[in-house]
């Protein structure tokens, strides 16, 4: 993520910060990841965000330790929190090179979920979501699948996580989404200043991203 306020705001954190272990933001876009990579930036993490495949894999065609090792490995060790496309896809993996790593599930009610996902991306059929999606890119027309894919995604991180417990912690928006929530599973004292909230846009914000989507896909990469 690009320095922000909330960078600058935990900038003393990070400097000094001595616990280094991994955390993992593992539920789906549009489930307040933004956010809270806002609050982890405010508590001294060095956050990445969304990443896309490398331009020149195509996803289909390669297997997911192929695209995890050629895309994804190299960034773990110039951050500290992930966030976003496509570290929830990897938990799996990600605790197994990282056993202390802490993970954080962010959900919301999946109809709610849904409507805040077709809202921001309904329209442009997305690389990365088309390898989320069963090769179903826009969420306009595709309810059922998306919410399927969500669900069982929630489903199976609790699941996966029953005899981990410690590891997990499961925040629901809005309510869940507060310091001492936070601050009580990272085990650090809870900063000044009230818990960051981000990517609520208005319809012209919404055409804006499409905009800028289109110019992505056409002059840069998908």
């Amino acid at each position: 993520m690009a320095p922000t306020s909330s960078f600058f705001r935990g900038l003393f954190r990070r400097l000094t910060m001595k616990d280094r272990r991994k955390i993992f933001v593992i539920g789906f876009h549009k489930t307040g990841t933004t956010s809270l990579a806002k609050a982890l930036q405010v508590l001294g993490y060095r956050v990445c965000g969304f990443v896309n495949p490398l331009s020149g894999i195509e996803i289909d065609t390669h297997t997911r330790e192929e695209l995890f090792d050629a895309t994804y490995r190299p960034l773990l060790e110039q951050y500290d929190a992930f966030e976003d496309t496509p570290w929830f896809l990897f938990y799996r993996e990600l605790l197994e090179i990282y056993p202390d790593a802490r993970f954080i599930l962010t959900r919301r009610p999946p109809e709610v979920w849904y409507r805040s996902a077709l809202k921001h991306f309904g329209g442009y059929d997305r690389r990365s979501f088309q390898w989320i999606y069963s090769g179903k890119g826009d969420p306009a027309g595709n309810k059922e699948l998306y919410l399927e894919t969500y669900n069982r995604h929630n489903r199976e991180v609790i699941d996966y996580f029953r005899e981990k417990r410690k590891r997990l912690l499961v925040m629901n928006l809005p309510e869940d989404f507060n310091w001492e929530t936070l601050c009580e599973f990272l085990e650090c004292r809870v900063p000044f200043g009230s818990f960051p909230h981000a990517n609520s846009i208005s319809s012209r914000d919404t055409i804006r991203r499409k905009f800028l989507d289109h110019v992505k896909a056409r002059y840069y990469t998908g």
